[in-house]
């Protein structure tokens, strides 16, 4: 909880004990008439307190009965991990790359082409933006390093292999063909992109 909502959890306290000892002087010693206290105005009163602290509660736990839990960063979580491996676009149509390092900068139209899934670009909420990390911008394709293995061509941004496939003609960027060779062992050294 934030200081804000500290202070106003103390003075919906403070309000209810007011009101608790209101009713109990009343019950014992004022006897104002109309007021009074049964068992329905105790079920009564208790349920609006609960009522009036309860957006102060992150667990609810009845017994075995029940059991409600406030699951607002997880769920924020589970939102932006859906976007793992994603070229995401800002409502200012602002183009990221998001992975488990945070969002990176494209520097150009190509790299987001080529980065993009069968989803396209993937409009996302500002808000939704300004949570992720910032991490390093990406290396652009048009200057990337392009090696084929064993009939596969990669492209290498960032120090990552991105797989094209064997269709070579994907990663071609007006390049003259035909890409650095690389072996086994250089290749399992390379962390895959995506």
């Amino acid at each position: 909880m934030g200081k804000g909502s500290n202070i106003g959890f103390y003075i919906i306290c403070f309000m209810c004990a007011l009101l608790i000892f209101f009713l109990l002087c009343n019950l014992w010693f004022f006897k104002i008439t109309g007021i009074t206290l049964d068992k329905y105005s105790v079920l009564l009163v208790f349920a609006l307190i609960g009522l009036c602290l309860l957006p102060f509660m992150n667990k609810i736990k009845i017994g075995s009965l029940l059991e409600l839990e406030r699951l607002k960063k997880e769920i924020k979580e589970v939102k932006t991990k859906q976007y793992l491996g994603e070229v995401i676009k800002g409502p200012k149509d602002d183009l990221f790359f998001y992975d488990s390092d945070g969002k990176h900068i494209i520097p150009d139209k190509e790299t987001a082409t080529f980065l993009r899934s069968n989803k396209g670009a993937i409009p996302v909420a500002q808000e939704d933006i300004d949570s992720m990390p910032t991490s390093y911008p990406i290396d652009s394709v048009l200057n990337s390093r392009i090696v084929s293995w064993k009939s596969h061509v990669f492209v290498i941004l960032n120090g990552r292999k991105f797989y094209v496939g064997s269709a070579s003609f994907l990663a071609d960027w007006n390049r003259p063909a035909p890409h650095e060779p690389i072996d086994d062992d250089a290749i399992r050294l390379l962390p895959s992109g995506k």
